[in-house]
């Protein structure tokens, strides 16, 4: 063993020293670096284990629901936030430079995180770091962790990140994320950004344009140029930043950047719609609440989220062509103020909801006069069932539904019935009678039902409901006669497609006393013209999925399935009735030459509400004309109004638009029912004789013909019969004449009206 020195064996006692330490110091570090290993793996497993579910679709950032008109015009969309998604090919090359050289240079490198921004971000103390995949993370599936500056969140969305560049390509993510990052001014998705700041599409974008939109996102709400002169001057310089980046990343040349920069910014606000409605407000308001009713129902299984973020499409029964029309054709007549209007087409054939004008403004007034009805949820406290309330009383517009309950129960259009005013026999009237009136329609005596028709005469429409009722009770005096009457009534015009409120089995009803919508008069009129087939009303066609997935179709729906209500010979004979209305009788404004139609007018108390709702086999409109929240006489020209006058002009001036490209079809012929007249009794006399009153008291034979709906004049004579019996009579339409003895036996004689 070689000798050392006492010096050496000192210099290599201590390296011996240094060497265990340094070992240790190692072998600690080592141990270190494992401990935070494995604590960093622990951390990192951790933070994914909170990792919300995804799959591709947990992408997708939120889309707005489209609806559409039947011919294909955008009406209104549904969102939480304004977007359009469109394909890279629609956004143009600008915009897609620009986003890449201004936020992630390197995006087309990276596999999702780039390594060199984040070390960049940590050196100058800039912030930043975030590739696009990392930011398109943030806006969608890790969004409601997207104000959390956490390690956590930071560690999934990096592995978020890397995963998607897995399924998807550079070109598919930029895509996503153009569509889907905040441009400022509500606008989400660049297409949004494009029509909100310039009102133009995104490929339509130029290159000063595509790098302003390009720097906003950074900070949307302090660059948004439409805020004052100092964001109008920072975004400004931002965009000339941009400029400088897709210079700098060669995306464009000097002279093209230096073009740029000297290019002012020019804007032009895109007029988004209030609530995303661009057109046919009151008809858009419809299907929304088809869509989620008031009265909690989800008829079409959608939730609040799938309508506002889901991307439907859903496609209308609406006619946007005739929804113009029938816009100006109802401007035209209603101006600026005084009256509303309201009218509702409906498609005979297949029940399509056409056209919808639900008031002079619908942001003045969101409530709907074409389908005004409210509903009232309901109180277990009080007992009270829920239900609907709300509509207009259709005045003899209703007259249509009592003439189809008429023909189809035997009662023959030739039937002679007494048409003038008076006290109706009611057993829920006050005083046991209801007094009718005659308002359009002022004849009076005998006259057929189908000229009681033509003129809308009131009197004779209120004898025939109790006629209807007068089958049970086998009496014309019956005050039971007018309620059993309406009741058959209101049954036939449910059938028909009055259906939206309860119709109620009073007296008034034939005469329109009981309140209805006016796409449900349109629908029960719709009934007719389509010889007797009832469609319900169809306003969703159809709603599909982004992926062209069809979630609801109308035609897969029983609840629109069409029925049979009425035989072809009951709407044949009521359609040539109605026809009659308007070729002679009170409907004469609305006709057009060389068209059949039909149709019916409307008047209620004071001229309130006035109607007209005209039909053809391929085309049925009712009208509406009334102050939207008061019930006040309506005047047209300084005088009071009526439904002819007041709603058939308007339906004309609408009509022959629309008959302009409709087909001209006749209404299709039947054979006439089968009519027994005989068994229906009539209140006030009609084919039959007047009640027999000889050898009563003048008193009691007075009372008798009253009840009997018999107008009474008496004639007083010197006769050997007591004084004051009836000794004969005879009758002149609704007048009996009485002959009344004074005894004594002298023939003179006085006439007492």
């Amino acid at each position: 063993m070689a000798y050392l020195s006492r010096n050496a064996r000192s210099h290599h006692q201590k390296s011996h020293g240094v060497r265990k330490v340094v070992i240790t110091l190692l072998v600690f570090t080592v141990l270190a670096c494992c401990v935070v290993g494995v604590a960093t793996a622990a951390y990192v497993s951790d933070s994914l284990k909170t990792l919300p579910s995804w799959n591709k679709n947990s992408f997708a950032p939120p889309q707005a629901s489209s609806i559409y008109s039947a011919d294909g015009k955008l009406l209104a969309r549904v969102y939480l936030q304004n977007r359009t998604s469109i394909e890279a090919t629609q956004m143009g090359a600008y915009v897609r430079h620009a986003t890449v050289a201004v936020e992630d240079e390197r995006f087309y490198q990276h596999g999702g995180v780039d390594p060199a921004g984040i070390i960049r971000a940590a050196v100058t103390g800039t912030g930043g770091g975030s590739t696009l995949t990392q930011q398109y993370i943030r806006q969608t599936i890790l969004s409601s962790e997207a104000t959390q500056d956490t390690l956590a969140r930071k560690i999934r969305e990096a592995y978020l990140a890397i995963q998607i560049e897995k399924d998807y390509s550079k070109n598919d993510i930029l895509t996503m994320y153009l569509n889907t990052v905040y441009y400022g001014e509500g606008a989400y998705g660049v297409q949004a950004a494009a029509q909100t700041y310039f009102s133009k599409n995104a490929s339509d974008l130029t290159l000063p344009e595509a790098a302003l939109l390009a720097g906003l996102p950074q900070l949307p709400s302090k660059l948004n140029p439409f805020l004052s002169k100092a964001s109008m001057a920072a975004a400004l310089v931002r965009r000339n930043h941009v400029l400088d980046r897709m210079l700098a990343n060669k995306y464009i040349t000097k002279q093209q950047h230096d073009d740029a920069i000297k290019t002012p910014i020019t804007l032009k606000h895109g007029a988004e719609p209030t609530n995303g409605v661009y057109a046919a407000p009151y008809f858009v308001q419809d299907v929304k609440n088809l869509i989620f009713p008031p009265d909690g129902s989800n008829p079409y299984n959608l939730s609040y989220k799938q309508l506002t973020t889901g991307g439907l499409t859903i496609r209308t029964s609406l006619n946007y062509k005739m929804q113009t029309e029938a816009e100006a054709s109802m401007s035209a007549a209603i101006g600026d103020s005084g009256p509303e209007g309201a009218l509702v087409t409906i498609n005979p054939k297949n029940g399509f909801v056409q056209a919808m004008v639900g008031g002079r403004n619908f942001a003045e007034s969101q409530v709907n006069l074409a389908n005004n009805r409210v509903w009232t949820p309901p109180d277990p406290t009080k007992g009270t069932k829920g239900g609907w309330s709300g509509g207009r009383q259709p005045g003899s517009n209703f007259k249509a539904f009592t003439l189809t309950t008429a023909i189809q129960a035997g009662m023959s259009p030739d039937t002679m019935v007494n048409g003038s005013a008076g006290k109706i026999p009611d057993i829920g009237s006050k005083g046991g009678y209801w007094n009718v009136s005659n308002s359009e329609g002022q004849s009076r005596g005998l006259l057929s039902i189908k000229q009681a028709t033509y003129s809308s005469v009131n009197g004779a429409y209120a004898r025939i409901e109790m006629a209807l009722g007068s089958v049970e009770t086998s009496s014309a005096t019956d005050n039971r006669n007018a309620r059993l009457g309406a009741a058959q009534v209101a049954a036939t015009a449910k059938k028909m497609g009055v259906v939206s409120l309860p119709l109620d089995n009073n007296a008034a009803l034939t005469l329109g006393g009981e309140a209805v919508t006016v796409q449900d008069i349109a629908s029960g009129f719709a009934t007719l013209a389509d010889n007797g087939v009832y469609h319900p009303p169809v306003k969703i066609v159809s709603i599909t999925d982004p992926d062209g997935t069809v979630r609801y179709d109308y035609k897969k729906d029983p609840n629109y399935d069409s029925k049979r209500v009425l035989t072809p010979s009951v709407a044949c004979a009521v359609n040539q009735i109605l026809q009659g209305v308007v070729n002679q009788g009170t409907g004469t404004p609305a006709r057009i030459s060389g068209r059949q139609i039909a149709g019916k007018t409307g008047t209620t108390n004071d001229s309130a509400d006035l109607w007209f709702t005209g039909y053809t086999p391929n085309f049925c409109t009712s009208i509406w004309r009334g102050w939207r929240d008061v019930d006040k006489t309506v005047k047209i020209n300084g005088s009071m109004g009526y439904g002819g006058t007041a709603c058939g002009p308007i339906w004309k001036a609408y009509a022959q638009q629309v008959f302009a490209t409709l087909p001209n079809e006749d209404f299709p012929t039947a054979p006439a029912p089968a009519y027994n007249s005989s068994k229906f009794k009539f209140f006030g006399g009609s084919n039959s004789s007047a009640p027999s009153v000889v050898g009563l008291d003048y008193q009691d034979a007075y009372k008798k013909l009253l009840a009997a709906g018999f107008n009474v004049s008496m004639i007083e004579i010197v006769a050997s019969q007591p004084r004051g019996m009836v000794i004969s009579q005879s009758t002149s339409g609704t007048t009996v004449t009485i002959t009344v003895s004074l005894g004594g036996g002298s023939n003179a004689a006085t006439s007492t009206p």
